[in-house]
């Protein structure tokens, strides 16, 4: 994953977590990484994705995969959908 020189620039970065962060149950390499920096540097990171189990799941999946994450900080398109 290649990440801005200055992520200060920036506010925040949201990640697709199928394809980015992971692949089905495979962390992608060196994206847990990647949003620690991030984090490190001050930005806000959140997640988004369009599979259909909620978000709990999806934090809980990202935690597993090294990248620590609540609920909150993921947006499932599903539930934005129904809320909508």
């Amino acid at each position: 994953m290649i990440l801005p020189s200055q992520p200060r620039a920036y506010k925040g970065f949201l990640f697709d977590i199928g394809g980015t962060i992971s692949r089905g149950d495979t962390p992608i390499p060196g994206a847990a990484e990647a949003i620690h920096r991030l984090r490190q540097s001050g930005v806000s990171v959140l997640f988004l994705t369009n599979a259909l189990e909620d978000r709990a799941w999806h934090a809980e999946k990202l935690t597993r995969h090294g990248v620590p994450a609540q609920p909150d900080d993921v947006i499932a398109a599903p539930e934005a959908l129904i809320h909508y």
